[in-house]
């Protein structure tokens, strides 16, 4: 708006002329006043070339080199200042009344502002005026005193243009519109023509890629200065038969969406209050060809030392045609997308795993194209590490330290202020990681641990920009296994069919034993095949000694150690049908699972000693009265304060549904049976990390003098046992084959580290739904009497905690009530035996 006065100032045209320079034709007609300051212009000095911008009239010359007229500014306001009183302004309301064959009627209204002496009409053929527009001198003229004439002596069937300007002693005004007719009676409909402005002019291409062409055009040299012009481009390909249409008010339009390396044929119209013009000239042009993109690898500032906290600045190159979309990521986050060549970003604040600078560029022809560098970044040591590491005696421990630093700390090991020296006992390893430099692994390897090393072991990392320490706690405990034997505690005089005369109620007592090697003397393993059990059992002697190949069940079931291994084993690869030798049980219909997944039963082992409870001793049951009982047990011996909850499972004997519930206590009472049936029991604990097996029932029968007794082997079981060591016998000699070829080439799998988020409390098995069981969450739940309920809680209860079923006809506890079946698709959540938040306290 301040360019719009005649009291403007060159340093504010000179200021706001460049991001002005889209209304500047809008300016000079407004300037110009509709009236002619060309003489005035010729008067002053104003160039030639820059003279038509007194009429308000913008010519090529001064479109493609405005700078050049720049200087004569201050005459053309002078001249449009001065000639605002003394010229007249255009004639209003130009029309046509009549048209005969060789005659036309023009008629308008009087300006209204100005003296006005008379007025001159302009005509010529079209065909004479360059590209369809007008031209303000034009070949014919003829001055007439009335605002009415009547032109003859015109050519029959021919195009003519008219314009109308008003004069006096002073000038010109400039014409306010313009007609353009067929000179002939039968082209004429018999209305009258009012004017309208003429056509845009000089078309161009101002831009263009594959997709897109810009087109501009200088606006009609004649309008009236109160009219709003809006433009009309029309475009097509060349060989197309319609037009697709694009209106606008400015001078200029793009055109997107075009089919790349493709010819088009554009034209425009004015659009003024009283109708459109003809069409403009013809503009002929092509889109490029495509290119798909391509992107060069990030430039980052600064190039050399990048601190941890500092910024940096990313630029993303790419070419291509059309031009790409570039996008930018940060460590694989979206940072910044723009259509552009060079897309620049500033990263504030830089963090330690933002290593990984990515461009990506993609202009929907071909692949998109991706490059990327990575960064050091400077920073200091970040420890992480386990808080405690458990053993027993005997064992040999490995602390772990993660360290992330760069430059490269000095790194060492710490124990009671002193450093740990490599040697003896003590072996210290660091790794380098290749493929991420700035990482590095501590590793503290502990021989034979005993009672003395017990304690508090620091990782330490410095380097120039500061050092953390992390502590690990080391706990030594003796070692102990569990070992079980049946033992009667009393009579009763009820009996059983089955049961040994005079002993009415049995449990399972369970042992200490200093290793593996005595609970296999315990399940009656050879002694030549010993040594595969001593501390550890022990594989390789599995290939020195493949007679006691049909002997390994036994040692499996001891090196258990009474858990349940198989939310570990599964995350070691160990296929579904091979799980059960995890927690001891052999698998009649897979002996080759020994032999491909041993050794990864072993390293279950060897890490769920210290974790997994083992199994809860002396399970017996007390009467209450006909239909209730309690059902009592001893915690086990094997990582008692660990237990987070125990489970109990009951049912029928015989009865294909069971029902379980959860205790925190080391007694249940169950409510709610059914007077004279027989039922049995079984118990197992369970934390965080997993469970322990399941006990061996005990049968009871709900009679006023209750008892319980051991489930015994009932049908199928030798004929089981047998089959599975026919089978392990079968195998015997391939197994040695493939025995000797594993620890030749060690092929034995690595674990599988799941990724993504940790759980605080990761949930144990998957415990898959079966309808025959019914879980008990105590607090809820009608009565149902029948087949009992847990301390007045009907047994119907189904919310609480999932469902897991019970399968029978296991090798080693036949006909029993078994463990859960570990579902392999949910192996990474196979781990922790949920925590009880309702169980009884």
């Amino acid at each position: 708006m301040p360019l719009c006065s005649y009291d403007v100032k060159m340093s504010v045209v000179r200021g706001l002329g460049p991001s002005c320079k889209e209304h500047f034709h809008t300016l000079l007609r407004c300037g110009s006043g509709g009236r002619d300051h060309a003489e005035c212009c010729h008067r002053t000095g104003v160039h030639p070339n820059c003279a038509p911008l007194c009429q308000g009239i913008i010519t090529p010359q001064v479109r493609d080199n405005p700078s050049f007229c720049l200087g004569f500014i201050g005459n053309i306001i002078q001249c449009f200042q001065e000639g605002t009183g003394l010229l007249p302004s255009p004639p209003l309301e130009f029309h046509l009344l009549g048209v005969t064959n060789n005659s036309v009627t023009l008629m308008w209204d009087r300006p209204v502002e100005g003296n006005v002496s008379g007025y001159q009409v302009r005509f010529q053929k079209v065909s004479a005026a360059f590209g369809g527009a007008p031209d303000l001198t034009m070949s014919q003229k003829m001055n007439v005193s009335e605002e009415k004439v009547v032109l003859g002596n015109l050519t029959n069937a021919e195009e003519y243009d008219f314009v109308v300007v008003a004069w006096n002693e002073h000038g010109f005004s400039l014409p306010s519109s313009s007609i353009t007719v067929n000179v002939s009676e039968t082209s004429y409909q018999g209305v009258a023509v009012a004017g309208v402005p003429p056509p845009p002019h000089s078309l161009t291409v101002a831009d263009k890629s594959s997709t897109y062409l810009l087109i501009s055009w200088l606006p009609p040299e004649i309008s009236l200065i109160s009219e709003l012009l809006e433009y009309k481009l029309f475009h097509r390909t060349l060989n197309g038969t319609e037009f697709a249409e694009t209106r606008t008010q400015k001078t200029w339009t793009k055109l997107d969406g075009l089919e790349p390396n493709t010819q088009y044929v554009i034209y425009a119209r004015t659009l003024g209050e009283k109708g459109s013009s003809h069409p403009s000239e013809t503009l002929i042009a092509w889109t490029d060809p495509f290119y798909p993109a391509f992107v060069e690898p990030p430039t980052i500032h600064p190039t050399s030392l990048v601190l941890e906290g500092s910024n940096i600045t990313v630029v993303c190159i790419a070419m291509g045609e059309p031009t790409p979309a570039v996008s930018m990521y940060v460590a694989g986050r979206l940072v910044k997308n723009e259509t552009t060549r060079h897309l620049v970003a500033v990263v504030a604040n830089v963090s330690r795993n933002m290593g990984q600078i990515s461009c990506l560029a993609d202009n929907g022809f071909g692949s998109p194209a991706q490059a990327a560098r990575n960064i050091l970044i400077s920073r200091k040591p970040l420890l992480e590490a386990a808080d405690m590491t458990l053993a027993s005696e005997g064992d040999s421990v490995t602390l772990e330290c993660q360290v992330d630093a760069y430059p490269k700390p000095r790194l060492v090991w710490w124990r009671n202020d002193k450093p740990v020296i490599h040697g003896g006992k003590y072996d210290i390893q660091v790794r380098d990681s290749f493929e991420n430099p700035g990482y590095y692994l501590m590793r503290l390897g502990i021989s034979s641990v005993n009672a003395s090393d017990n304690g508090e072991y620091r990782c330490f990392a410095e380097n120039a920009f500061g050092n953390m320490s992390q502590v690990i706690q080391v706990s030594v405990r003796p070692r102990v296994l569990l070992v079980e034997r049946m033992k009667c505690i009393g009579n009763g005089d009820q009996r059983m069919m089955g049961l040994n005369e005079g002993c009415a109620i049995y449990v399972y007592e369970q042992e200490k034993v200093m290793n593996v090697s005595e609970c296999c003397r315990k399940e009656g393993v050879s002694p030549e095949c010993l040594d595969a059990c001593w501390m550890n059992v022990d594989f390789e002697s599995l290939a020195d000694n493949p007679h006691c190949i049909p002997e390994y069940y036994k040692i499996m079931k001891c090196a258990a150690d009474g858990s349940d291994h198989r939310g570990c084993c599964s995350q070691w690869g160990v296929p579904k049908r091979c799980l059960d030798w995890c927690r001891g049980e052999a698998v009649p219909n897979a002996p080759l699972c020994l032999i491909s997944f041993l050794q990864q039963m072993l390293s279950c082992f060897h890490e769920g000693k210290d974790m997994l409870p083992g199994m809860p001793g002396n399970v017996h049951v007390e009467p209450v009265d006909d239909v209730t009982v309690n059902v009592i047990w001893d915690p086990p011996d094997k990582n008692a304060k660990m237990i987070d909850a125990y489970r109990v499972f009951w049912r029928p004997v015989g009865s294909a549904s069971a029902e379980k519930t959860d205790t925190k206590e080391t007694h249940l009472q169950i409510g709610g049976l059914e007077a004279g049936v027989s039922y049995e029991a079984a118990v197992k604990a369970g934390n965080n990390y997993g469970t322990s097996q399941l006990t061996q029932p005990v049968l009871f029968s709900t009679h006023a003098k209750s008892y319980s007794e051991p489930v015994s082997h009932r049908g199928g079981t030798v004929e089981t046992v047998v089959g599975i060591l026919v089978a392990l016998v079968a195998i015997g000699a391939i197994a040695v084959g493939l025995l000797f070829y594993a620890r030749k080439y060690r092929l034995f799998g690595h674990k599988a580290t799941a990724e993504g988020v940790s759980f605080e409390n990761p949930s144990y098995l998957r415990e898959q739904t079966d309808p025959n069981t019914t879980v008990h969450q105590l607090g809820s739940g009608p009565e149902s009497p029948g087949n009992g309920h847990v301390n007045g809680v009907n047994h119907n209860g189904h919310q609480g905690w999932h469902q897991e079923a019970l399968h029978t006809s296991t090798p080693f506890h036949l006909d029993v009530l078994g463990g859960e079946r570990l579902d392999v698709s949910h192996a990474y959540d196979a781990v922790g035996f949920q925590k009880l938040k309702n169980a009884p306290s």
